[in-house]
């Protein structure tokens, strides 16, 4: 009897450690895609995680969103695939603060909800950040002042000063300065992040500004992808590549030459396609009915071990691209 009390406890106890069932994060969907702007690389290539699990589940998929950053064109989109009748909204919010009503609109029809770069939202079921704020602003700042010998200054742009999380990396980037270079300073006027408005041809232009009005910098960062080859255009025009220690966020395809001639020094980078099917596989699981918890794998690089916090679900893995290996990935 003893023997089999304990087979059956060890069987509870190994059934009771599977959160769920793989079939649990594949189940089809009819997902509206809603980015901060399209046609760019960066959402184009998290679209297209989106439509391969669509592919694979037997989903429909569409993408929508304004040309440029505009919160209230974004606000009427979620609209329309609230009308539309979708049964998943994905969103990167472009002002979390101004689409977070119209988003509890579309719970309230029981559309599920998940965010990207949405850690602040409240009408959401899950958010979807490839890493912690913290520790991505440690490890940027560190490249930053190591290519700066540990003093000077830094120009620090961000796509928008309404974006929470290109607002969260900079900051931790100037937190981590503070505490740990004393000999580092932000050029920026007031400490103002220069908002480039995720616009290629206008973070040209701000940054050819930014490069004339403080002429004594030795490193940039930018957080947009959108705009980060344009500033490293500006970069390798005024020539200043081997001046400026320029660390940024982007794609590899998009910005190979730039990082090659380092004209970007560290390209911080993620794939957004696996957060486009991370982004699914949490949307599954909510219609599922299945709660995911610290530890759990969705079934996608970079979400093998999961950190879940609220509605935040945080990956462990980001790629540091340099000349030395840029040429080892591709998307």
């Amino acid at each position: 009897m003893k023997k089999i009390l304990c087979t059956l406890l060890a069987l509870t106890m190994l059934f009771a450690s599977v959160a769920f069932a793989s079939e649990d994060l594949m189940q089809e969907m009819d997902i509206a895609f809603l980015p901060k702007t399209v046609g760019g690389a960066w959402f184009t290539r998290m679209f297209s995680g989106i439509e391969l699990y669509s592919e694979q589940t037997g989903s429909t998929c569409y993408q929508s969103g304004p040309s440029a950053g505009d919160a209230a064109a974004q606000n009427r989109v979620v609209q329309d695939a609230v009308a539309g009748g979708v049964g998943v909204i994905a969103v990167c919010p472009f002002s979390p603060e101004q689409i977070d009503v119209e988003l509890g609109k579309a719970r309230e029809e029981g559309i599920i909800v998940i965010s990207n770069e949405g850690t602040l939202l409240k009408n959401i079921d899950y958010d979807i950040e490839a890493f912690k704020m913290k520790d991505f602003g440690t490890m940027a700042a560190d490249k930053m002042a190591e290519g700066m010998g540990g003093e000077g200054e830094i120009i620090v742009f961000v796509g928008s000063l309404a974006s929470t999380s290109h607002v969260g990396w900079a900051q931790a980037i100037v937190d981590r300065m503070t505490e740990a270079y004393p000999n580092i300073k932000v050029a920026n006027a007031g400490g103002v992040f220069i908002e480039t408005g995720n616009n290629a041809a206008n973070s040209y232009e701000k940054a050819k500004e930014a490069l004339k009005t403080y002429p004594n910098a030795k490193a940039c960062f930018c957080p947009s992808a959108t705009d980060t080859p344009s500033i490293a255009l500006a970069i390798q025009e005024a020539g200043l590549t081997n001046q400026i220690t320029f660390v940024a966020v982007g794609l590899p395809n998009a910005n190979r030459t730039y990082v090659k001639d380092t004209s970007i020094d560290v390209l911080m980078s993620w794939d957004p396609g696996e957060v486009g099917q991370a982004m699914c596989r949490a949307a599954a699981a909510v219609k599922a009915g299945v709660e995911l918890k610290t530890g759990d794998d969705l079934g996608v690089f970079g979400f093998n071990s999961i950190i879940v916090e609220d509605k935040v679900i945080t990956g462990t893995e980001w790629r540091m691209l340099t000349a030395e290996n840029v040429d080892e990935v591709d998307y």
